[in-house]
């Protein structure tokens, strides 16, 4: 079965995450060999979330770094945005099946989702007890099927830890 891992970037205004997050750039070439791996800016979140509901027979994985991970508990909870009528409406519908979901960092806390129902198999979350960024990082994920690991790491610095990036490469194969 194939494995396809949505890694979804962060970063203040979404499109700066192709500069902020080089770390969990990185982190991509460790999983060629696991999965199907495409790079994602949080803003496009309804996109991610149209993908993942047409791979619904493939082994989904998404792993979300800061507003990426915030991100990616709406993706869980099946919020999309959808223009219409020159205005954007914000929808809920089909929550998608997805087997792993491993956040790092998330943020900011106000944006994140509680992760409830069945959709979700798994959900690691790196929470950072310490992200030293005047209000940025330091979200934590909610819901039955979340492992929090407690991380005391500079934010802007998780993405670029090896230890994490060992540990979310082994999550993975395990699927």
């Amino acid at each position: 079965m194939v494995k396809r891992i949505y890694n979804i970037l962060g970063g203040m205004q979404s499109y700066d995450g192709l500069l902020t997050s080089a770390g969990m750039k990185q982190l991509n070439g460790m999983l060629e060999d696991v999965g199907t791996v495409t790079t994602h800016l949080w803003h496009t979140y309804s996109d991610i979330y149209l993908n993942i509901l047409d791979h619904q027979k493939d082994k989904i994985v998404i792993i979300g770094y800061s507003g990426g991970g915030a991100h990616a508990t709406w993706i869980a909870n099946g919020y999309r945005e959808v223009w219409r009528d020159g205005g954007i409406r914000t929808m809920r519908t089909t929550k998608p099946r997805i087997d792993l979901m491993i956040l790092y960092d998330p943020s900011p806390q106000s944006g994140m989702m509680d992760l409830k129902g069945t959709n979700v198999k798994r959900c690691i979350c790196y929470h950072n007890e310490s992200p030293m960024m005047l209000g940025i990082g330091g979200g934590k994920a909610t819901g039955p099927m979340v492992e929090v690991v407690p991380i005391r790491i500079q934010h802007l610095l998780v993405q670029y830890s090896q230890e994490l990036h060992n540990r979310t490469v082994e999550e993975i194969k395990k699927l």
